[in-house]
């Protein structure tokens, strides 16, 4: 699960240099009062062509009581989409509840395209008609996640792939849905 806000203003504008991914450091559980925040600045002009998602990445996981709970999966971080540049480094970091921006001297580094990949940022959504049996695929999201296989089935019914994986060196028939698989070309 994750939190998003675009920007709709930024989406329809002609872009002159490529937006990219930067991890923006906030207090601790101030995450959502730094969302808040940036989507409230975005009236300002130069935030409004420059920023164009802001996102906290989610995770459903068990408490002590077996229910299910969403939590922050990177506790103290905020994934910002942006055109960098010395105004919005300033924009951003004076925005409550921000610290720094993950980097050298606070400064904004871009995320790598597989680190992009890896987080979840930019997936591209995979439909039914998309998927042939034999296709390699990527799982990115939950327990197997990283791991590379072959679809040997797909039931359209629940929209999952059957697919087999490696646990402590045996084979082993896992169902995983859809929306959480990339698919390898």
């Amino acid at each position: 699960m994750q939190e998003e806000i675009k920007n709709p203003e930024v989406l329809s504008a002609e872009i002159k240099e490529e937006p990219k991914w930067y991890i923006l450091k906030t207090k601790p559980g101030k995450e959502a009062i730094v969302v808040d925040a940036l989507t409230k600045k975005m009236s300002n002009a130069v935030i409004a062509k420059n920023l164009f998602a802001v996102k906290i990445i989610e995770e459903e996981t068990m408490n002590n009581k077996k229910e299910v709970v969403i939590k922050n999966k990177f506790p103290n971080h905020v994934y910002i989409k942006m055109i960098n540049s010395k105004e919005m480094w300033y924009e951003i970091t004076t925005t409550e509840g921000a610290y720094c921006f993950l980097g050298p001297q606070g400064r904004p580094q871009a995320l790598a395209k597989g680190e992009i990949r890896k987080v979840g940022l930019e997936l591209e959504k995979v439909s039914l008609s998309d998927l042939q049996i034999g296709d390699e695929i990527e799982i990115c999201r939950g327990s197997f996640r990283g791991e590379r296989t072959t679809i040997k089935s797909i039931n359209e019914a629940n929209n999952t792939v059957l697919v087999e994986i490696y646990l402590l060196n045996q084979k082993n028939d896992v169902n995983i849905k859809i929306e959480d698989i990339v698919k390898l070309k």
